[in-house]
């Protein structure tokens, strides 16, 4: 009994208490690993959300910048069909069900997908200048993410480079374009008085050597990629070629001479 008596223990009291204590604070630690865990999934979705959003409006840029007609259309769908009296190279850009579409006659590819938790919506319309009035080459693009849990948004106002119709055609915001990008005559003709150096420089518009230009492009230049790479520059930098001649005379004469020369030596070749 004076053993029982004489020895060191824990009491129930100091016991309960104890085993309180160490509720508490492993109650805690999980708790700010719940919290950590939560905060830096939610972290990286959001950077994985930002990402691909980054991307798609990049390609959509690309994609874009260089239609030769472009049209802002309240909507379109995977299942609408494709009116058949539109050219081969007629392209929709839209949102259906959280994603983003790009739709041509041969293929249906999605530019962004959603998942089980972000879907996208994408909205187009004109840029406005500073008279009010909308400026005939811009197209604005918005990307937007529907997450509730990650609220972010890319804006967009980019210049269309290659337009062959009367800039942008669009009457208000939409939801979808319509867009062209193949080089033919009957988009570049109409037009190329105002556009082609050959045709207000080194020539008249009437010149019978335009048809052969128009012959080398269209025959030659137009089938391989690097050739309509070619084409697409030329068309991109010929306002600005034409305007400079136009102050300056005798840059005139001298890019009349050059452009007659360089035409008659692919005359001859051809």
């Amino acid at each position: 009994m004076r053993h029982v008596k004489s020895s060191n223990g824990f009491t129930l009291v100091e016991l309960l208490v104890t085993l309180a204590l160490l509720g508490i604070v492993i109650s805690g630690g999980f708790t700010v690993y719940f919290f950590a865990d939560r905060s830096f999934n939610s972290a990286g979705q959001a950077a994985d959300v930002q990402a691909n959003m980054q991307l798609a409006m990049l390609n959509i840029v690309e994609e874009v910048r260089l239609a030769h007609s472009l049209e802002v259309i309240l909507n379109f769908s995977k299942s609408q069909p494709i009116p058949a009296d539109d050219p081969d190279d007629v392209h929709y850009l839209f949102f259906e069900d959280g994603n983003v579409f790009l739709r041509t006659k041969l293929h249906n590819r999605p530019v962004l997908q959603s998942d089980d938790e972000t879907t996208y919506s994408i909205a187009f319309g004109p840029v406005v200048g500073e008279s009010g009035e909308p400026l005939d080459n811009m197209l604005r693009i918005t990307l937007s993410s529907e997450n509730p849990r990650v609220d972010y948004e890319l804006e967009s106002e980019i210049q269309i480079l290659n337009l062959r119709t009367q800039g942008v055609q669009a009457a208000g915001p939409g939801g979808a374009i319509r867009f062209t990008k193949e080089i033919s005559k009957e988009i570049v003709d109409p037009v190329g008085g105002r556009r082609c150096p050959y045709s207000t420089i080194a020539y008249t518009p009437s010149a019978p050597q335009l048809d052969k230009l128009r012959d080398f492009r269209d025959q030659y230049l137009a089938r391989h990629m690097l050739g309509r790479f070619v084409v697409r520059t030329y068309y991109a930098i010929a306002p600005f070629v034409v305007s400079f001649a136009e102050r300056e005379p005798l840059t005139r004469e001298f890019a009349a001479a050059l452009l007659r020369g360089l035409a008659e030596t692919v005359i001859y070749l051809m």
